[in-house]
């Protein structure tokens, strides 16, 4: 799959339409939503895309808004400006209450891997409260931002805390998705040569 990225500086609407519009729908595979995210993130560790950067010094944001360019754009500057966050990508799209669900997943899925120092950058969040406005919007988007932070010695999850992390989040949701789907999803932690194909957008 593959994915543009955006120096938040240089991004218009007219690219930001064009990536929404292409970007992967996501319904109730929650675990599909899950590996895509992953081979994202993953995607930033492609060498030629950041030469001197590795995936432990970026520091990445998952938020969700409406699928409209400008709403992206004014959140993308948000997170440019509050976590000085200087890039960002389209992650998927989704219905508006599949991703307040998605978001409540990621959240406690990213406070475990932290807790054990198991993340694979140097450091993740996704509004760590979870009470973003919700959008009267029926469709929204997923999206992440990133920038560059101390390298961290954080290294990829073994089979075992991934087990761990899976058991307890499909237990603290339940209903929303299943421990197995968790652990399906997740094992795709353990390589991180799966990637997504990220490509710069110019202007």
């Amino acid at each position: 799959m593959r994915r543009g990225l955006f120096g938040i500086n240089e991004a218009n609407k007219d690219d930001i339409q064009r990536e929404i519009d292409a970007a992967p729908c996501y319904g109730p595979r929650v675990a599909g939503a899950i590996k895509h995210t992953i081979r994202v993130i993953h995607g930033l560790g492609k060498p030629r895309l950041f030469r001197t950067l590795m995936l432990n010094d970026f520091s990445i944001y998952l938020g969700r808004t409406t699928a409209e360019s400008d709403c992206v754009l004014v959140r993308w500057k948000d997170s440019q400006e509050k976590r000085n966050h200087k890039w960002a990508t389209v992650l998927f799209t989704c219905d508006t209450d599949r991703a307040i669900k998605l978001e409540t997943i990621a959240i406690k899925i990213l406070n475990k891997f932290e807790q054990r120092g198991c993340l694979c950058v140097g450091q993740a969040n996704a509004g760590m409260d979870g009470r973003g406005r919700i959008s009267r919007s029926p469709r929204s988007v997923i999206y992440m931002t990133c920038g560059k932070v101390d390298r961290t010695d954080s290294g990829k999850p073994g089979r075992e805390i991934i087990k761990e992390v899976a058991s307890e989040v499909s237990k603290e949701v339940s209903g929303m998705v299943t421990r197995s789907q968790l652990e399906g999803s997740l094992m795709v932690l353990k390589r991180l040569t799966e990637r997504a194909e990220l490509n710069w957008i110019r202007p």
